[in-house]
């Protein structure tokens, strides 16, 4: 019996989250084993730097919002809400602004078909879209502390696409525009769902933020821009060795990458699903108010994170060899060492969450995104040494090291600007076991 109160309401909102997560990389693997089987190795290598492209322009569309509001909110609770109104205005103008780059790209990088590049594009445009909505949805639960519709809008763009995936199977429909067509529809009704979604007590807030005196625009993006510019940075940092890997070396070896490179990322969705959309706002509370709670969630949670990152790295490596060719065909026979190499990269990942997330008040979060441009200038240099003579298997030695030099700036980073907290506290049992109790101390924000 679990009688620590904060320990039974975290593994009831962590279970949730965590089964949406599971659902959300189930629903992503058969949508990409089922493209796998039947598409052309260059037309998938399309759709995956697309994608990567696509998440880039999300996150600079949602400007920073899915962190910046979770800490004015942990900071400033009711009176937070004089941010949602100028956030929403800040909101629309990138995504605006996504939209002219993604016609830029599709328009002049793409390998798209010259006959079909304006259809293609079209169907490109509601991708965008419907990635904004789910994560808009999903912030305006993680404000309302919603467990299980955080977990379901994980769920909803992977499961349309798995439907979309296998019903073009269904009837041997495989090519890049039927693709790109189907996802565009699933974004579509994405978009539609989460604004019938939307409650009229959130549609009141944010007509109060307009009424009363709120932040301008401009001040907005101010504020924001440290969450901003760290968002654009991850997917650099993260994504953009497989797109100078498309671009140098074609789509058939970022066809195979992108196999490893996707069962990492689900290994890797752990930590930030942690971090992300269950403990941000609290430590971002805790930063501000509770300093004692601050230095407990960062113990606790390094040694979750360390001891899972390897397990999960362990069971990589010894079914790599034969879970790729198994489930992918002889195709991605490649694929194995890729992922054998990627997978170091994986308990590295995990420990660098842990350090990195409590750069997260004040001016610590300008270091952050130093620290992350570094890391991706790291993967993108990297990856344009390697790739010409490596290729694929150059873009992973290039994310591995990224991820090093990242966890060293981090923890780096935690010693020089959180220096009341140990290091490497977390690997003492005791330092655990007086965290456990220091959260569940009194009822937790």
């Amino acid at each position: 019996m679990i009688h620590n109160a904060f320990i039974k309401r975290a593994i009831g909102a962590l279970t949730l989250l965590y089964s949406g997560t599971f659902l959300a990389a189930l629903f992503n693997f058969i949508a990409q084993l089922t493209l796998a089987r039947s598409m052309d190795l260059e037309a998938l290598g399309t759709i995956a730097a697309l994608s990567s492209i696509i998440n880039l322009l999300a996150l600079i569309g949602m400007g920073g919002m899915n962190w910046f509001l979770l800490q004015v909110v942990g900071r400033e609770r009711e009176e937070a809400i004089r941010w949602y109104f100028p956030a929403a205005q800040l909101v629309a103008l990138l995504t605006g602004l996504g939209i002219v780059g993604l016609v830029a790209y599709a328009l002049t990088v793409a390998k798209f078909p010259a006959s079909e590049r304006l259809l293609l594009l079209a169907a490109s445009v509601p991708i965008l879209l419907g990635q904004l909505a789910v994560e808009l949805s999903s912030l305006r639960y993680q404000i309302e502390r919603s467990a299980g519709q955080v977990a379901f809008w994980q769920i909803v763009t992977q499961l349309g696409r798995a439907v979309i995936a296998l019903c073009l199977k269904a009837f041997t429909i495989s090519s890049l525009r039927a693709v790109l067509v189907g996802f565009g529809m699933m974004g579509a009704i994405a978009v539609i769902w989460s604004l019938v979604a939307v409650p009229s007590r959130s549609w009141g807030r944010l007509l109060k933020s307009y009424r009363h005196p709120h932040p301008s625009v401009l001040e907005t993006a101010r504020s924001a821009g440290p969450f901003l510019l760290f968002g654009a940075i991850y997917l650099i940092f993260f994504q953009g060795p497989i797109v100078i890997l498309e671009y140098i070396r074609g789509g058939t070896e970022t066809a195979q990458y992108n196999i490893a490179f996707l069962i990492v990322s689900a290994a890797m969705m752990f930590p930030s699903v942690f971090y992300s959309k269950f403990i941000a706002e609290r430590i971002f509370h805790w930063g501000h108010h509770d300093r004692e709670k601050f230095a407990a969630a960062f113990y606790v949670s390094a040694a979750l994170m360390a001891s899972v990152g390897i397990l999960a790295m362990a069971i990589l490596v010894a079914t790599a060899s034969r879970l790729i060719p198994w489930m992918f065909g002889s195709r991605y026979v490649p694929s194995v060492d890729l992922l054998l190499v990627m997978s170091i990269g994986i308990p590295t990942r995990f420990l660098q969450s842990a350090y990195s997330s409590l750069l997260v008040t004040g001016p610590q979060t300008i270091p952050r995104v130093i620290y992350l441009g570094l890391g991706a200038f790291t993967a993108i240099a990297a990856s344009c040494i390697f790739v010409p003579a490596l290729g694929a298997l150059g873009a992973a030695y290039a994310t591995v090291l990224a991820e090093f030099v990242l966890l060293l700036l981090s923890w780096r980073g935690l010693s020089i600007h959180v220096p009341e907290i140990r290091s490497m506290g977390w690997l003492s049992p005791q330092t655990i076991r007086q965290s456990i109790a220091v959260l569940g101390d009194k009822p937790a924000h």
